[in-house]
């Protein structure tokens, strides 16, 4: 039998996830909770840091900052 006489359902439009895209309601706490987690995604995406890099790496990264940041203090109370 046909369709004729019964509503046809709407497909949401998909992301680039394949999942449909909601977006909350503007100056709900889901929205900002929305907006920061974006935020941080593109905060880490310019210092290089992407979701899928290696926790080895990135770990890595920060201790090398870390001994750069006490070798310095260390420098400088020796200075003095």
């Amino acid at each position: 039998m046909g369709s004729s006489g019964q509503k046809r359902s709407r497909k949401a439009k998909k992301g680039h996830s394949g999942k449909p895209q909601h977006m909350p309601k503007v100056g709900t706490k889901t929205e900002e909770r929305y907006a920061i987690r974006h935020e941080r995604g593109a905060v880490m995406d310019n210092m290089g840091v992407r979701r899928g890099t290696p926790p080895i790496l990135m770990w890595g990264a920060v201790i090398i900052v870390v001994l750069i940041v006490v070798g310095g203090i260390v420098t400088l109370i020796a200075l003095d």
